[in-house]
């Protein structure tokens, strides 16, 4: 990643349109498991998925440029971005790849190479989120001491901020120390949380009940909610409430539980 840093150009932003109503693209990016192995997933095919991810996104953008005036993108990076080999002892470490170290180093350049750059090659203006998950820790037990910073998260998203801020790209950065960070579409805002603290089976409920504590607890009105965590893609009530999909796809978890996780 650092390799390719003096060669990365800021490109002319797009030109806007008066005859066209502005627009907000938002890219989730979660459940990543990077160094998760099973039998249909490996490092190679996180490749894959994630450059599919971008090519897709930036045909969305494109298409869209169409009518609207793509003015923002918002990546917003929801948690469990490695697999951690440590975190539930001998079961994560048969169900890796290659361990910790090694999962946050390519997250970093993996996330850098396959997703900011060539989003950032469209010249338009992008925001980047990063809340932690679950599975971005070192041991079993969950920490209450700001998991953001505590995290291995942590060390993923300041490296990627400090890539982007070399490379003079213009990305802004959004790390907080809480498990959950807000933002805002046009004064509307939006809570990202990996919903690992979203408990029951009706998922639904699960994180309306989440939004509910957040909105009580932050004593603002907040009209979206995104995160992962499930594995499961659900969007309800007109796109404001969302659980992202994973990378993976079906895994023994998945199997466990009994959700249909394609990837």
């Amino acid at each position: 990643a650092t390799a390719t840093i003096n060669k990365i150009k800021s490109p002319r932003p797009p030109a806007l349109s008066k005859e066209k109503p502005n627009m907000t693209v938002e890219l989730l990016i979660s459940d990543v498991h990077v160094g998760k192995l099973t039998d249909s997933f490996n490092h190679e095919v996180l490749k894959r998925r994630l450059s599919q991810i971008t090519t897709t996104t930036i045909k969305e953008i494109k298409r869209a440029q169409a009518h609207y005036n793509v003015e923002r993108i918002v990546i917003a990076f929801l948690g469990d971005l490695i697999e951690s080999a440590h975190m539930h002892g001998i079961e994560s470490r048969i169900g890796c790849e290659f361990g910790d170290s090694k999962q946050i180093s390519e997250s970093i350049i993996q996330f850098f190479n396959l997703i900011i750059k060539p989003l950032h090659a469209l010249g338009i203006k992008i925001d980047c989120v990063g809340v932690t998950g679950n599975h971005d820790r070192l041991g079993e037990t969950q920490t209450f001491h700001n998991p953001g910073e505590e995290n291995l998260t942590y060390i993923i998203y300041n490296a990627l901020k400090s890539l982007c801020d070399t490379a003079k790209m213009g990305i802004s950065w959004k790390i907080p120390l809480t498990p959950y960070a807000l933002d805002s579409f046009y004064g509307e805002k939006v809570l990202y949380e990996h919903y690992d603290r979203s408990k029951g089976t009706d998922q639904r409920k699960a994180v309306e009940t989440l939004l509910a504590t957040r909105i009580k607890q932050l004593n603002t009105p907040i009209v979206f909610i995104r995160g992962g965590h499930f594995h499961q893609n659900c969007v309800w009530n007109g796109g404001r409430y969302q659980i992202n999909g994973n990378v993976p796809g079906d895994d023994s978890y998945a199997v466990v539980h009994g959700f249909n996780c394609e990837p």
